[in-house]
C-alpha cells in the first residue's frame, strides 16, 4: 500500500522573475542571469505532467512557485475511476528546500533536496528514516519528459521503481 501511496510524488514549479534593475540601466548580453535558489529553482517542473497508457493513468498539476511554495495535486486512474490521489507542499525551512506529501490527503513525512543538477534539470528528495521511498529523483530527460525515480526498501528488499511522464 505504501508503494501506490508514494507513486505520484513528484514535484513541479514555476518560476517567476522580476527584473529590479533600474530603468536608465540597459541589458547587456554579458550580464548573467541570476541563479534562481529556493523553492523557484524547481520551475522546470512546473504544469501539467501526464503518464500510462490504456486503461491505466496519472495525471498531475503544478502550481507556480509564487510566495515561496509550490503546491502539486496528482491523481491515478484505472478504467476511468480516481483510483487514489495525492497532494505534496514543497517550501523552504531555513537554507533546505522540503517536500510534504499528502497520500489521500494524510500528512506524511518530510523529504529534504539533498541532489540538485540545475543545468541538467535534476532534483533528488531523500529521508533515510522513510522506507520506500527514501529517494525520489525528478529528471526532465527532454523538453516534453519527466522520469521520476523512486528508491528505497520494502519488507527489507531493496526496491525501484521509474515513472516516465510527458506533457500532454
Amino acid at each position: 500500500m505504501r508503494t501506490l501511496t508514494f507513486l505520484s510524488l513528484f514535484v513541479a514549479a514555476l518560476a517567476l522573475s522580476l527584473d529590479t534593475a533600474s530603468s536608465d540601466e540597459k541589458p547587456t548580453a554579458a550580464k548573467a542571469e541570476p541563479a534562481k535558489t529556493g523553492v523557484a529553482a524547481l520551475a522546470w517542473l512546473s504544469g501539467r505532467w501526464i503518464g500510462g497508457g490504456g486503461d491505466e493513468g496519472i495525471e498531475a498539476v503544478y502550481t507556480t512557485t509564487s510566495g515561496g511554495v509550490m503546491l502539486s495535486s496528482t491523481k491515478f486512474l484505472n478504467k476511468g475511476t480516481c483510483v487514489f490521489y495525492d497532494f505534496e507542499r514543497f517550501f523552504l525551512r531555513g537554507k533546505d528546500v522540503l517536500m510534504t506529501p499528502f497520500p489521500a490527503g494524510n500528512r506524511s513525512v518530510e523529504f529534504t533536496l539533498n541532489g540538485f543538477k540545475p543545468k541538467v534539470k535534476r532534483a533528488r528528495f531523500s529521508n533515510e528514516k522513510h522506507d520506500f521511498p527514501k529517494h525520489l529523483t525528478y529528471e526532465r530527460t527532454g523538453d516534453k519528459t519527466l522520469k521520476i525515480t523512486l528508491e528505497g526498501e520494502e519488507a527489507g528488499k531493496a526496491k525501484k521503481m521509474v515513472l516516465d511522464l510527458r506533457r500532454p
